[in-house]
C-alpha cells in the first residue's frame, strides 16, 4: 500500500511525540540525581524553568495537533483530548 502525504505528516508527528514524551521521562528520571550533581559543576542550567517549558510546551503542541487531527479525521470521539488535558 502506497501512504499519502497526509499519512506520513501524522506518522512523523506520532514519532516526534514519542521522542519528545521519550526525553521528557529521561530528563524527569535524572533531575534528581542531576540536581544532586550540579552542586559540584555547572549544570545547573537543566534545572532553568526555560528546559521545564520548553519539555512542557513540547509535549503539549505535539499533543494537541495529534490528537486534533485524529479527531477531526477518524474519531471524533473527546475522551482523548480529555485525558490529555487531565494530564497537563
Amino acid at each position: 500500500m502506497k501512504s499519502t502525504d497526509s499519512t506520513s505528516f501524522t506518522f512523523g508527528l506520532d514519532h516526534l511525540g514519542i521522542l519528545a514524551s521519550l526525553l521528557c521521562a529521561i530528563h524527569c528520571a535524572m533531575l534528581p540525581i542531576v540536581l544532586t550533581v550540579s552542586a559540584f559543576s555547572s549544570l545547573a542550567w537543566s534545572e532553568s524553568p526555560i528546559v521545564e517549558f520548553s519539555f512542557v510546551g513540547t509535549s503539549l503542541l505535539l499533543a494537541i495537533i495529534s490528537l486534533s487531527r485524529g479527531y477531526l479525521k477518524h474519531h471524533h470521539i473527546f475522551k482523548a483530548i480529555t485525558i490529555v488535558t487531565m494530564g497537563f
